[in-house]
């Protein structure tokens, strides 16, 4: 009586564990990486612009009178000693691509510098003197910022006077008059925005004829990516622990599998190429290998259970016993045909794992 084939293909097992395995350690790589540390990017543009309208106002004087006031653009040295006042309104704007929350600072100071001819190292400096700051909170995409100021040209060139009659030394002075615009912002949480602009005005103070010279750091337009890092909290840094955890277990546990299964499959293999060895050198003088086997079609066929059955009946018969083996299934068939009668033993791999179990 034939026994049921135990058909196994044991790569899709295989590859579905490995798969598993490999799954889990990507799971618990990744939250590893990111147990700590939440990174969130961000591009927005910015364009922030600067100027100043620069008036200059005479006292009464016989060479200037035709206009109330004079600016830069007429590009005519001024004359320090019959300046009234300067007028400078400066503006400030810093467009975004997006809206920004944020505040700024926006202040002008004054500042009385002195050098020796030819130096850029100061002498003489007075404090910055602060003439207007503000402060503000935005919520916008369009930061707009408008100050003036009136500077008393007289009363700082007097105070550079004074100051140099003292020092006796010989030097140049100039009144820097500086705008600047301090900012800081958050966008989508992204707290990373700063911009420190500034726009500067610079009066001689020591020359007899002058020209009002400007400079300015402000920049065309730019692009700003800003990254994010929040530490995580102590719950949600529990929960990537439980799941580095959960992976980690579960990939011991499919690779346990997976080794379990291997082993059976090499006893298995192992059990069905000894038992076959074994008896094509027991008997060999009575088996014959044979490339394709007898043809048993319209024979009394009988199927035996073991190969001892086969074995008497052919010490009845006296005939030899044709075989082959089948290397992909892992099976071998034993034919001993005499007249009508053909008796067929077939080795299996799976009922050799049963008979072991049984």
């Amino acid at each position: 009586m034939s026994r049921k084939v135990n058909k196994t293909n044991r790569l899709p097992l295989y590859t579905l564990l490995a798969t598993g395995i490999i799954l889990c350690i990507i799971v618990a790589t990744m939250t590893y990486k990111n147990m700590y540390v939440q990174e969130e990017t961000k591009k927005l543009s910015y364009i922030p612009k600067a100027g100043a309208n620069t008036l200059v106002y005479y006292q009464s004087n016989e060479f200037y009178n035709d206009k109330a006031y004079y600016t830069p653009a007429d590009k005519l040295p001024f004359l320090g000693s019959i300046i009234d006042k300067v007028s400078i309104g400066f503006n400030y704007e810093l467009h975004y691509s997006d809206a920004v929350s944020g505040s700024y600072t926006a202040k002008i100071t004054k500042t009385l510098v002195a050098y020796a001819p030819g130096s850029t190292e100061p002498l003489y400096s007075t404090e910055p003197e602060v003439e207007d700051e503000t402060n503000e909170s935005y919520g916008t995409k369009d930061i707009i910022v408008q100050k003036y100021i009136d500077v008393n040209y007289q009363q700082y060139l007097n105070k550079y006077k004074a100051w140099a009659r003292t020092s006796k030394v010989s030097s140049d002075a100039k009144l820097i008059i500086k705008y600047e615009v301090i900012n800081k912002g958050s966008y989508n949480s992204l707290k990373e925005i700063s911009t420190n602009d500034y726009y500067t005005v610079t009066i001689p103070l020591s020359d007899t004829t002058f020209k009002i010279s400007e400079t300015t750091n402000v920049k065309s337009g730019e692009e700003i990516t800003l990254t994010n890092k929040n530490d995580k909290s102590n719950d949600e840094k529990f929960v990537c622990f439980v799941v580095i955890g959960l992976c980690a277990t579960l990939a011991v546990v499919l690779l346990l599998i997976m080794i379990v299964i291997y082993r059976n499959d090499i006893k298995k293999e192992s059990l069905y190429v000894r038992t076959l060895k074994k008896l094509i050198t027991t008997y060999d003088n009575i088996l014959v290998s044979v490339q394709k086997l007898p043809e048993t079609k319209g024979l009394n066929i009988i199927n035996v259970t073991s190969f001892d059955d086969l074995v008497d009946a052919q010490s009845e018969v006296r005939l030899p016993i044709n075989y082959k083996e089948d290397t992909k299934k892992k099976t071998a068939k034993f034919i001993l045909i005499r007249n009508d009668m053909a008796w067929v033993y077939t080795l299996k791999e799976g009922d050799l794992e049963d008979e072991k179990k049984a």
